[in-house]
């Protein structure tokens, strides 16, 4: 993951075909040791269940994960927005308008 964010928005293929590859080989080799680790730990009759309770934080933490990130990179953007609308000349943008901007930068 520390490598998917060496690319820039103007990165190059070959750093995140690199990046990816990294990715995809860690995540296959730790997941499958982690869910093996976590149901054989159990008895065996509860291991359906325990199966199910990795697979759930799996989800839970992704799922957390974005909505911080969204929540993170949502505040910055309405900043920079409303800084580089003041350097600009344009002070007191309302909400509206900052979406807006927001929905042109894409």
């Amino acid at each position: 993951m520390l490598l998917l964010s060496l690319v820039g928005a103007k990165g190059d293929y070959d750093v995140l075909l690199v990046a990816m590859i990294v990715t995809g080989g860690g995540f296959g080799v730790f997941l499958s040791s982690i869910m093996t680790t976590g149901t054989t730990a159990v008895d065996p009759k509860e291991s359906s269940l325990a199966s199910g309770l990795i697979y759930m934080s799996r989800n839970t933490g992704g799922a957390i994960g974005i909505g911080a990130a969204a929540t993170i990179i949502s505040l910055v953007s309405a900043s920079k927005i409303t800084t580089e609308a003041a350097s600009l000349g344009l002070s007191g943008l309302t909400h509206s308008q900052i979406v807006a901007i927001r929905g042109l930068q894409v």
